[in-house]
């Protein structure tokens, strides 16, 4: 479950070192191929019914849960993430992660990340949490990116990872 960050109007907490902000162009992009996506997979899966073939019940789930993935990813992209010297949040006060809960910063080549984006490996994990398109928390590690601008995770990541090598 998502944490709202508590004391949300102090001043120091609503001054971002790094923002992540997803692109129209991407966002609409991705949710309209996700839609797409499902109107095949239910066409595909309705005209070729002629019994209760699990092999067509499979495609109309994939395909209705493909609207839902969409549906989902439009408004989680509608958000933008912040850096702050407490943490990372989304634009609407959810806590992604705590700094002093922040363990390193991958942003390697063959790093478990999303597309354009970085990976944060926490020393304890936190709920799980997913906003498809922008960040997703399982257990300690949070993947950052998927329709988010190249320049803005990376810039993001070198501030984080330079916050980190700061405090200790």
């Amino acid at each position: 479950m998502a944490h709202k960050r508590p004391n949300a109007n102090r001043a120091s907490e609503r001054e971002p070192l790094a923002a992540l902000t997803p692109s129209p162009v991407r966002r609409h992009l991705a949710s309209g191929l996700m839609l797409t996506l499902g109107a095949v997979l239910v066409y595909v899966a309705f005209s070729g019914w002629n019994s209760l073939n699990p092999a067509y019940l499979a495609l109309a789930a994939l395909g209705l849960s493909s609207f839902v993935v969409a549906w989902r990813m439009h408004a989680a992209t509608s958000k933008s993430l912040h850096l702050c010297k407490e943490g990372v949040y989304s634009s609407d006060g959810t806590v992604v992660a705590e700094i002093g809960n922040i363990s390193r910063v991958e942003r390697g080549l063959f790093a478990f990340k999303p597309s354009n984006g970085f990976l944060i490996v926490l020393k304890n994990p936190m709920g799980h949490a997913w906003q498809p398109g922008l960040w997703w928390r399982l257990g300690r590690r949070i993947g950052v990116g998927g329709v988010t601008p190249q320049g803005q995770g990376k810039v993001m990541a070198e501030r984080l990872h330079l916050l980190l090598h700061n405090q200790d």
